[in-house]
């Protein structure tokens, strides 16, 4: 649902050096009701009830990415940690990205 990302200098790299990008990011949002199999039908009523959402079912994340632009495409390196969570939620503290993101 929100998501900001405040991107800074990448320490130990040329000032010219547009290869590379060290930001750090919270994250926030929530699922769709996977109760619901309609998801064929593109309206917000059939992906979830009026019901369904609540602030407390919000998760929030923050964490540090590296993005290199590496001559096989790119790469991204996430590292983060989650701020809100709910019981039985499974966290992803390492994550990698190889390949276009869209």
């Amino acid at each position: 649902m929100a998501s900001a990302e405040l991107i800074f200098p990448t320490p130990f790299v040329k000032d010219d050096d547009t290869t590379t990008r060290l930001s750090w990011y919270v994250d926030a949002g929530n699922v769709f009701n996977q109760n619901n199999h309609s998801l064929s039908i593109l309206s917000p009523t059939h992906l979830y009830g009026n019901d369904s959402i609540s602030w407390s079912d919000m998760r929030v994340s923050t964490g540090i990415s590296l993005h290199w632009q590496a001559p096989v495409g790119p790469i991204i390196i996430n590292v983060g940690r989650p701020v809100v969570k709910n019981p039985g939620d499974i966290a992803e503290t390492l994550q990698f990205n190889f390949g276009q993101t869209f």
